[in-house]
């Protein structure tokens, strides 16, 4: 009993004291100037960072009205300012007191989350209205070929002017539409845009044969491009209200 009563005190020294030593563990005044050093340099890095997306932010805010006739140049302001944005000195600063400071090891992180709203409206821009926009111009294109005004000044009396002029101005509508991405639910457009393709395409080869046969013939394309001239508007409306509200939302968090 009285062994067993010696290591229990023993063991308790032990701890003890190894309590004791683990208490005297601390930074000498000169690595906690070091780490005060790293603190304050990270305060002023937090500081200009804020400045940076607040300005940032004012000025896409300005930009926003023009943004509407020219995304790949609001595009190439927000890469340019992302590529500017303020990086956290090492000058007058320690290892130690760097890798020590809690302030300085995470400011990476909070310029990261600060400059994220920045590198969403890139992102929206590069991924989404730009090529979107391109498909809604191409869809434009298609349906506003008239061959009426193709053909303004001819003498139509076979089917070569059709087959000549219209026929190559429609294909080549539909081959730029196909080379663009359709913007995100907008399959059914894209169906309806690529049938109505098709159907003018035949149309017009069907027409020049009627012609070459003396056979009258008239373009009838009904209302399907003023319909779908309508839609890709919507479209387009859709993307540039996204826009604006994204530009409003990154004004507004950046506090500008």
């Amino acid at each position: 009993m009285k062994k067993r009563l010696r290591a229990f005190t023993v063991t308790s020294v032990v701890i003890g004291v190894g309590l004791v030593l683990a208490g005297l563990v601390v930074d000498s005044p000169a690595e906690q100037a070091q780490i005060r050093t790293a603190d304050r340099v990270a305060a002023r890095h937090h500081n200009a960072v804020k400045r940076f997306t607040t300005t940032t932010a004012a000025s896409i805010a300005g930009k926003k009205a023009d943004s509407t006739k020219d995304y790949s140049a609001l595009l190439s302001f927000v890469d340019e300012r992302l590529g500017a944005a303020p990086r956290i000195p090492t000058s007058g600063t320690t290892t130690f007191g760097r890798e020590h400071s809690r302030a300085y090891r995470t400011a990476a992180e909070r310029q990261k989350f600060a400059l994220q709203p920045f590198r969403s409206l890139a992102a929206f821009l590069r991924d989404g209205a730009i090529p979107d926009l391109a498909y809604i111009a191409a869809g434009r294109k298609l349906v506003q070929v008239s061959p009426a005004k193709i053909l303004e000044g001819f003498q139509v009396s076979t089917g070569t002017p059709l087959r000549e002029f219209v026929l190559p101005a429609f294909e080549k509508a539909r081959d730029d539409l196909k080379k663009q991405d359709p913007p995100a639910d907008s399959k059914l457009l894209r169906i309806d845009l690529e049938t109505y393709a098709d159907d003018v395409i035949s149309m017009t080869k069907d027409g020049a044969d009627k012609l070459d046969r003396q056979t009258n013939f008239v373009f009838d394309f009904g209302a399907r491009p003023d319909d779908l001239f309508r839609r890709l508007g919507i479209v387009e409306t859709t993307i540039r209200s996204e826009l604006a509200t994204r530009i409003d939302e990154l004004e507004s968090s950046s506090g500008a």
